[in-house]
């Protein structure tokens, strides 16, 4: 079984090449990821690795677009406990005047609060530059964010943008602007509809002699997901590995009786470590949509890991998305970056 730790870095440690998921990087109490249209997400956590808390900056690739900076602290189990109004300051100082946040709570268990569009690029600026964030709120205990890493982090965002040298940079590097594109969106058309109807129960023998060695043969060929991607072309994906919240599934495509069985290669976001798979994580298929989704998780909180989403063409499965997170904090999968995205149009 191949280690989840394996499974994500292999995702994550992608070249930072134009036009590609520029993949993700840690630099001091910072990570961040670009996505393959260049839009990039950023995170500054609390030392300590229990504290529910973090920083998120996000920008899109478009050379006018602003920085989106959302603080979020884990609420109190007594009600309201940890609301607003929350200060913040950087290494001391106050960073947006006299102005003070009000956090709305939200359904994941956390107090958010939003930086006005007008005062994220300043506040940009103060984070680069120092060394602590401390939030302030009424009647609790200061939440403090270590920054150490953040102008290297923001130079890393800028080189991925193109931004380097330019007005809109959020870094200090110098550097001779260059234009700012941002990569067209990979589209996929999905394949027409085709009925699930008097599907196989059970992966037939010639499949599974494809797809090779499992940990668990006695269960894999029954314990397995199987869908009809188009007439006598069906996906096969027993169970060979399972703990304790993920079940690794092994992939092949035959027809209704196994015939013709081959190993199904999912792609991978450009960059990663192999370009395709013959492995996922805890699938589901959704017929009306032609999507297969898999999502590893990183532990059973599921606050961290990687989702993949392919949309079968008619022909093949193409990637639609890649969602990751490599730390474990406590991160609802909303506010994952997105390494890799596609549309899908009729």
């Amino acid at each position: 079984m191949r280690a989840l730790a394996a499974v994500v870095a292999g995702l994550l440690l992608l070249a930072a090449t134009p036009a590609a998921a520029a993949g993700q990087k840690s630099f001091g109490d910072w990570m961040a990821v670009c996505d393959n249209l260049n839009t990039c997400v950023a995170f500054a956590f609390p030392e300590a690795y229990g504290d529910g808390a973090w920083l998120r900056l996000e920008r899109t690739g478009e050379p006018g677009a602003q920085v989106t900076l959302v603080i979020a602290i884990q609420a109190e189990e007594a009600p309201g406990a940890g609301g607003g109004p929350w200060t913040i300051t950087v290494d001391g100082q106050q960073v947006i005047g006299r102005v003070t946040l009000t956090p709305v709570e939200d359904d994941t268990g956390y107090w958010r609060a939003e930086i006005s569009l007008s005062s994220a690029h300043e506040v940009a600026a103060a984070i680069r530059e120092g060394a602590s964030l401390t939030v302030t709120r009424k009647g609790r205990e200061p939440v403090v964010l270590p920054l150490k890493g953040a102008a290297a982090t923001m130079i890393w965002i800028d080189e991925q943008q193109g931004r380097i040298g330019s007005p809109t940079a959020l870094s200090r590097a110098p550097g001779a602007p260059s234009a700012i594109m941002v990569p067209a969106t990979p589209v996929i058309r999905a394949g027409p509809a085709v009925s699930q109807a008097s599907l196989p129960t059970v992966v037939p023998a010639s499949v599974m002699a494809v797809i090779g060695a499992c940990e668990e043969p006695e269960t894999a060929a029954g314990e397995a997901l199987i869908a009809r991607l188009a007439p006598g072309v069906v996906l096969y994906a027993p169970v060979c590995s399972q703990g304790a919240y993920n079940r690794i599934h092994y992939l092949a495509i035959a027809d209704e009786a196994g015939r013709g069985a081959r190993p199904l290669r999912l792609p991978q976001a450009p960059g990663s470590t192999e370009a395709t798979t013959t492995e996922a994580w805890n699938l589901h298929y959704d017929p009306a949509s032609h999507t297969l989704l898999a999502f590893a998780k990183g532990r059973g909180l599921g606050d961290c890991g990687s989702e993949d989403q392919w949309v079968w063409d008619g022909a093949a499965f193409q990637l639609l998305v890649t969602r990751v997170m490599g730390d474990c904090r406590g991160v609802p999968f909303d506010d994952w970056p997105t390494l890799y995205r596609a549309v899908v149009k009729p």
